[in-house]
């Protein structure tokens, strides 16, 4: 397997286009067949064993690494990269380079790369005005299964203002490979992928597919806004659920995610939280947490609306305990004597 040396081939491959060379753009200069053999444009023939297939793709790892990227011909590092591909599924190569047939025949020990020198090195095309080639390294950085070259390919791309079908596409399958990746989701592209798909009069806009983005976000330790978001939309099909259990399954999950919310200090899930526990409209009804998810609403927000709705869901709960419903009495009393000691 050589899945982990394809991620070094990807920082090289983006220090060569750093230089105008391979793959991202046409070469402002061509590689020629020199001593290395590395500017070869055609295979050699002959029968080739799987580890002259291997020598010779170190040969072509180790001469990017060592910045000599110029003597490297787009042919040979397209050969290159189908190797890794064709390898990590299973599979070998039948034919190398013409050039390349004395380098398989010595074994190359290429140098290891870490991700923090593939990511340093977008990041300095990024800085140098390079988008474009920031974006290709990323997208390969993404290609090796790393997360963070996905979500920062999609934002890229996504700052452009797509319009297209195919623009809109691509960014959203990079943010997904990002947000589903196996070994650690990325968040923040869960987050990108919700608001996109929140958004009125897009193409793809999805309400349902927004809100599961929302609560993977959420679960995820996102920014507790995205728990309210999630929360309103299943709160919302409670509402409208044409079954009992439908809409007590949809309300428990809308109000499990306020509560998530305001636990991380958001106040609106505060107050969503508070309103659904004193109305008791698709759960029991809980008047003392009511009002204490109301209160730390008030205290996260005080100069917004959600003091005066506490003064109006108290005047509520009151009128409940005139109806002779204990729990709200209690509830009543408790609140009022805390309010005391704060």
């Amino acid at each position: 397997m050589v899945v982990g040396k394809m991620m070094g081939l990807v920082r090289a491959l983006a220090i060569a286009g750093a230089a105008g060379g391979a793959l991202l753009a046409p070469p402002l200069a061509v590689a020629q067949n020199g001593p290395s053999g590395l500017g070869a444009t055609t295979y050699a023939s002959g029968e080739v064993t799987q580890a002259q297939c291997k020598q010779a793709y170190d040969a072509v790892f180790a001469a990017i690494k060592e910045s000599r990227e110029s003597e490297v011909s787009d042919f040979v590092i397209g050969w290159a990269l189908d190797y890794e591909k064709k390898v990590n599924e299973g599979g070998g190569c039948t034919r190398i380079p013409t050039g390349l047939v004395k380098a398989a025949a010595a074994p190359v020990s290429a140098p290891k790369l870490t991700f923090q020198d593939m990511m340093d090195r977008a990041e300095g095309q990024r800085q140098a005005g390079n988008m474009d080639q920031a974006i290709e390294s990323w997208k390969l950085l993404c290609s090796s299964g790393e997360p963070a070259g996905c979500h920062n390919a999609a934002y890229a791309l996504d700052q452009r203002a797509p319009t297209t079908s195919a623009q809109l596409g691509e960014i959203t399958d990079l943010y997904k490979r990002a947000c589903n990746n196996a070994s650690g989701p990325y968040k923040n592209s869960c987050l990108n992928l919700a608001v996109h798909y929140n958004k009125k009069g897009a193409a793809d806009y999805n309400p349902q597919t927004a809100a599961e983005y929302f609560e993977r976000t959420c679960h995820l330790g996102g920014p507790p806004l995205a728990c309210f978001n999630a929360g309103v939309y299943w709160r919302q099909q409670a509402s409208i659920a044409k079954t009992t259990s439908e809409r007590g399954t949809h309300g428990q999950r809308g109000i499990d995610l306020y509560r998530k919310a305001c636990d991380r200090d958001e106040a609106a899930g505060c107050a969503a939280l508070g309103k659904n526990l004193i109305s008791g409209s698709v759960v029991q009804a809980d008047y003392l947490a009511g009002l204490e998810a109301y209160r730390k609403g008030c205290r996260l927000a005080p100069d917004g609306d959600i003091c005066a709705e506490t003064g109006f869901w108290l005047g509520v709960v009151k009128k409940a305990c005139d109806k002779g419903e204990r729990s709200a009495c209690q509830a009543a009393q408790t609140f009022g004597a805390r309010a005391g000691e704060s």
